[in-house]
């Protein structure tokens, strides 16, 4: 099942977002990835991804802005928001629009595999450990 589900990923550290993306490659997941919130507008409506997942700290638009402007076009996949830190309002005001999970950093691949998991409602698959920075 894993096979068909597509993970955008929208964070603006390439490191990250390439760490991330590779094992997210390595579980079975096929992975789009991009660093700016303007392309990952045009992403969604070309690849109708399972789920994305957001930094909040994205520039242009931001990672809520973001959310906010995916669910007023329509997108009703679910939604993971990456933060560094928890604050009550951000996350108060992502929930408000529909945010499906938050994970803080540091996280771990198997972390996030389970988050997706639990959104797409599907059971987590073998673990493999592999730290992001």
């Amino acid at each position: 099942m894993k096979d068909l589900e597509i993970i955008l990923l929208v964070i603006h550290e390439t490191k990250v977002r390439e760490s991330i993306s590779r094992g997210l490659q390595m579980r079975g997941y096929s992975v789009a990835s991009t660093q700016d919130g303007e392309e990952a507008l045009t992403h969604v409506s070309q690849i109708s991804p399972s789920v994305i997942l957001i930094d909040l700290y994205l520039k242009n638009p931001s990672g809520l802005e973001l959310l906010r402007r995916l669910r007023l076009q329509g997108y009703r996949g679910k939604v993971i928001l990456l933060s560094g830190m928890s604050l009550r309002t951000e996350m108060s005001e992502a929930y408000s629009w529909g945010v499906d999970h938050v994970l803080c950093r540091p996280l771990n691949l198997d972390e996030l595999n389970c988050a997706i998991c639990s959104v797409l409602g599907s059971a987590t698959s073998t673990e493999i450990h592999l730290p992001i920075s």
